[in-house]
């Protein structure tokens, strides 16, 4: 009721003792993942739960929470926050109350949710763009789908996962990962920073890493230098920014190049500096573009701005 249905507020610790009266019997069968009711187990008796009685099941309990409007509300603005501005306004507010009651009438249609949501105007206006940040791995997949990273080890996915502070199917606790700002800090902004350096140029990593049970992770746990070796395709990369250019010179073939990479990996530019994007085009300009298209994306992913989407 409080992380994933309802929130805070809006049930009593009464009503939390009678649902668990309502879920005793619900379990697993051993040794297999699925589910079990053991009726022996169960609490028959009448329970009291968000104002009405009845001898009510696990089942009942669920049937109750969402026939609330603040579950669909809960829910949606979860949505929201994850797909389009984790700042929320009173514009935004707006928009959420009502996409919550499309989505109460609709009976919790999380298709038709995300078509609305993907659908509207204000999902691509400016104020949504470039403001989240990235979970780790968010930015680890998004760097090996753009430049087709492999690791050569695979369980440098692990160290990279750990360093960064999100381990896939191993959440800090069942609310999960609170995104957002609380994934960068001190420890794992600059390696945020210097990842896609560290891949191109297969650099040695040296971290002090806390003590892990995962036996996987445990290779990468102590305080040691670790290459993290991979393979990267920057021809597949090149080719899809391929122009035209034949009767342009080479420094203006570049000078495009940039700006198309720019656009591709940057979600917002409006706060960039534009001088040292510049200035750093510039010293690279008479590069052979292999070289020129290496040392931009080096500039651009090394950039606070490419943290976000």
């Amino acid at each position: 009721m409080e992380l994933f249905t309802l929130g805070r507020g809006n049930y009593t610790e009464n009503d939390v003792k009678n649902a668990a009266r309502a879920f005793t019997g619900w379990g697993i069968e051993k040794g297999e993942a699925k589910f079990k009711f053991r009726e022996r187990q169960h609490d028959f008796s009448e329970k009291t739960f968000m104002g009405q009685k009845g001898t009510f099941s696990g089942e009942d309990i669920l049937n109750i929470i969402l026939k609330k409007p603040e579950t669909a509300f809960f829910i949606t603005k979860k949505i929201y926050t994850f797909f389009v501005n984790d700042t929320i306004n009173v514009s935004d507010e707006k928009i959420i109350r009502q996409l919550a009651n499309d989505f109460y009438k609709s009976d919790y249609d999380i298709s038709k949710l995300l078509q609305a949501i993907f659908s509207a105007k204000w999902f691509y206006e400016e104020k949504n763009i470039g403001t989240k940040i990235k979970s780790p791995i968010e930015l680890l997949v998004g760097l090996k789908r753009t430049f087709e990273v492999d690791f050569i080890d695979e369980n440098a996915n692990l160290f990279v996962q750990k360093i960064l502070g999100q381990m896939l199917l191993n959440p800090p606790n069942v609310a999960g990962w609170a995104g957002g700002r609380a994934f960068i800090d001190s420890s794992s902004l600059l390696f945020r920073l210097q990842l896609t350096q560290v891949l191109f140029n297969q650099a040695v990593v040296e971290i002090d890493n806390k003590e892990e049970g995962d036996d996987n992770a445990q290779k990468y746990n102590k305080k040691n230098k670790q290459p993290l070796q991979a393979t990267l395709n920057l021809k597949a990369f090149e080719v899809f920014f391929e122009e035209n250019n034949s009767k342009k010179s080479n420094e203006t073939s570049n000078k495009i190049l940039a700006e198309n990479i720019k656009k591709y990996l940057i979600q917002d530019d409006k706060n960039l500096n534009k001088t040292a994007f510049e200035e750093n085009l510039n010293e690279n300009l008479s590069a052979t573009k292999e070289e020129f298209i290496k040392k931009i994306v080096l500039y651009l992913t090394a950039l606070p701005e490419y943290q976000l989407q």
